[in-house]
């Protein structure tokens, strides 16, 4: 059996009462060969960018991590947890939406 974990994910917007300063969302997921590495997915400020909703399909293999870097939030995340099994040659694929607070 052949498991495939991939989350897709789609927006991150700041909640209605987040501050009018900058908030920062980190990203942290291994790389091809195994190291873990951190980058930042976005960063929003109500007044300037309250939410990015083209994030292009980005896509990373689970296990991830989703933490707020700078500011207080609330942020909100959604996307798409696929996972795929392609055993006996016929693929099944399991979709669940995810929307993450944090």
């Amino acid at each position: 059996m052949n498991v495939m974990h991939t989350v897709i994910l789609f927006q991150v917007c700041l909640g209605a009462e987040a501050e009018d300063k900058f908030h920062m969302v980190e990203v942290e997921g291994l790389t091809y060969d195994g190291k873990t590495t951190k980058v930042p997915l976005a960063v929003l400020k109500p007044s300037v960018l309250p939410s990015v909703s083209h994030l292009g399909g980005f896509e990373i293999t689970p296990p991830v991590t989703f933490r707020l870097q700078s500011g207080s939030g609330p942020v909100y995340i959604s996307g798409q947890h696929f996972i795929s099994d392609d055993e006996d040659d016929d693929e099944y694929v399991f979709i669940l939406f995810i929307y993450l607070f944090i």
